[in-house]
């Protein structure tokens, strides 16, 4: 009886291994077009990117003001997407674009994607602090409204696991 109980668990474990391993061979195969876009919300309107080193170089200056910028994401929430970052000149400093409210997220799978966003440029009005991979609670940010993940699609973005089913307000668009 215990051969048959273990002959039983063995057989149960291969299953799952097989399926885990089909799962993830199927995952792999999927081909990224070079000129795909994730679209995140509505298509972006402004035309004007805005760099974000010169953003930060006169932060006050835009307060209340929606601009569009374009970064390459360097680091990002694990958890829920909420916010990323782009690296600038002085490695202790970043540019931040958060949803304190989580409305709005990037898929987990953006570290190393080239994003487009437009939104409200933000002054914090709490001690900007920075606790690692808790929330960082920037000077200045911005706060998204729109954005594209370059070199993603839809299905890229599931796999990730940020969405189970892409929102309606989330669009696969190709970059004619």
């Amino acid at each position: 009886m215990k051969k048959v109980m273990m002959l039983g668990v063995l057989a149960l474990g291969l299953m799952m291994f097989g399926c885990q391993k089909a799962q993830q061979e199927q995952q792999a195969e999927v081909e990224v077009p070079a000129d795909a876009q994730f679209v995140i919300g509505e298509a972006i309107t402004i035309a004007e990117v805005l760099d974000y080193k010169a953003l930060m170089m006169e932060p006050a200056t835009y307060v209340d003001q929606v601009v569009v910028v374009e970064g390459e994401v360097t680091a990002l929430c694990k958890g829920s997407g909420c916010w990323v970052a782009f690296a600038c000149e002085n490695p202790e400093k970043k540019f931040y674009v958060k949803s304190p409210d989580h409305s709005f997220a990037f898929p987990l799978n953006s570290d190393g994607k080239k994003v487009r966003v437009e939104g409200v440029w933000t002054m914090h009005q709490a001690e900007p602090k920075n606790d690692g991979d808790a929330c960082p609670e920037p000077s200045y940010f911005l706060l998204p409204q729109k954005a594209v993940v370059f070199g993603m699609t839809a299905e890229t973005a599931k796999m990730a696991g940020t969405m189970e089913e892409a929102p309606a307000e989330v669009e696969e668009e190709a970059h004619s």
